[in-house]
Parts: C-alpha cells; structure tokens; sequence
C-alpha cells in the first residue's frame, strides 16, 4: 500500500498525517475539531473535503479515529462522509480511545 491517511478527531482538534510505503510522513497538519456526536453527516463530510483539500495527493487507505463515535452506526457515519470525499478508498473507522491507544508507547511488562 503506498499513502495511508490517518486522522485522529478530538474534541479540541484533528491530527491529520500521510503516510507513504517507506513509513516516511508526508504530510502532517491539524485541523479543527471533529467529535462525531457535534457534527451532523454533512458538516463531517464538509469537515473531510477540507482536509482533502489539503494533502498532495490521494490516500490509498484511510484509517479515520473520531470522538464521539461509539456503535456501529457512528462508524457507517464515518465511513459513508469518507466515501463522499474519498470515492473507493477504502476507509477503517474506529473512535478515539482506540487511536489514543495505538499512539502510546507500551511498557514491556505489560500483559494481556
């Protein structure tokens, strides 16, 4: 896979970074912010066109975190506003806590 877009939406902020194959960054950015229990589906979709409108070039995959997206009709929301700004590619939903989780560095003694 070559470009990967990962957009992380808090309440404050969006964290927006691509990245390439090599794992190299080519774009990092904020935006405002993108709490999905704030924003009906057109203002997100709107909110997704103006991060577009900012990145170089087209993502081959997309990885979308956002606050307040909970159940699975939160996630079909964030994939249906994806699809209307990224027709295609494919979009991986999930919430905040989850990328919040994946961003830290875990201690090596910690089990599951």
């Amino acid at each position: 896979m070559a470009n990967v877009l990962g957009l992380e939406g808090g309440g404050t902020r969006n964290s927006v970074m691509l990245v390439g194959a090599s794992d190299e960054v080519i774009e990092p950015f904020f935006a405002g912010p993108a709490n999905l229990r704030l924003m009906e589906s057109g203002k997100l979709a709107h909110h997704l066109m103006a991060i577009s409108r900012r990145l170089p070039c087209l993502p081959d995959a997309i990885g979308m975190g956002l606050a307040g997206a909970r159940v699975e009709a939160d996630f079909e929301r964030i994939i249906t506003a994806g699809a209307r700004v990224w027709l295609g590619i494919p979009c991986s939903p999930s919430n905040d806590l989850v990328t919040a989780l994946e961003a830290i560095e875990w201690d090596e003694s910690c089990e599951f």
